[in-house]
């Protein structure tokens, strides 16, 4: 039986993987991928979703390898761009923390897709690339918009007229969050997953929603939503575990209730 182009994993508690085993975001990927999203939205218990490249095989440690970053479409067309929008908007969606784990060439929609994500990791060699310019269109999945919000304009300007980053440069602009050796980068993705599972689910997920509703508003506003989200946050068991774990000296345990 052939492989789906698109799979989900839980590989601990808390924790989804959606894996990436086609080299291109074609329509079938896109709508393979679109699926497991609305799936992924309704799952109860859900506190990080990693997204990764296909696995080549499995490390000595048992540990999934991670495979090269999706490539866009080989050839684009409006209908298959507007799927592959949709996909990514579903990403951007995701009310967890999402996290991408990238290696190789991250490019176009791919770069797009990744820009959907809150945190990015990639090996050292991987490279990064907005050609649409060169190929005579534009960016039709956030990328015009996320990119200059995360790295500043001067910088996405340079990335969409340039040849494009290596990762040390996507590092230092802040598009990356951590470059790593390529043989490292599984268990980097490991760590950083299990490290956001342990905080509280539903602060984190209040902290994400009051960051990005508070970039699209003025300063006075993003206060007041920040404020109404601290003010709900209290009336929840796991701020008052906070409360008790800090006064005894514990890791907290919360529950997301």
């Amino acid at each position: 039986m052939a492989q789906a182009p698109v799979t989900l994993r839980s590989p601990g508690e808390g924790r989804a993987e959606l894996v990436f085993h086609e080299a291109r975001l074609e329509p079938a990927v896109c709508a393979a991928a679109l699926g497991l999203l609305e799936a992924l939205r309704e799952q109860d218990g859900l506190r990080v979703v990693t997204l990764r490249g296909g696995a080549a095989g499995e490390s000595a440690a048992g540990d999934s390898a991670v495979g090269a970053w999706p490539l866009p479409p080989e050839t684009p067309d409006l209908e298959g761009l507007a799927l592959a929008g949709r996909m990514v908007e579903a990403v951007a969606a995701l009310p967890t923390p999402v996290l991408a784990v990238m290696a190789g060439e991250v490019r176009a929609e791919g770069l797009e897709l990744a820009l959907a994500c809150d945190l990015r990791l990639a090996a050292r060699s991987a490279r990064f690339a907005m050609p649409h310019l060169a190929e005579g269109r534009l960016p039709c999945c956030g990328g015009s918009q996320r990119l200059p919000r995360l790295v500043g304009l001067s910088a996405a300007f340079e990335l969409f007229f340039a040849e494009g980053w290596d990762a040390e440069r996507a590092e230092a602009l802040g598009l990356v969050s951590e470059g790593v050796a390529a043989g490292e980068l599984a268990g980097a993705g490991t760590r950083w997953a299990e490290r956001l599972a342990e905080k509280a689910p539903i602060a984190a997920r209040f902290l994400k929603e009051v960051v990005r509703r508070g970039m699209e508003v003025p300063l006075d506003q993003g206060l007041l939503i920040e404020e109404d989200a601290y003010l709900l946050l209290q009336t929840t068991e796991d701020r008052l575990e906070g409360i008790r774990a800090f006064l005894e000296k514990r890791p907290p345990r919360f529950k997301g209730k």
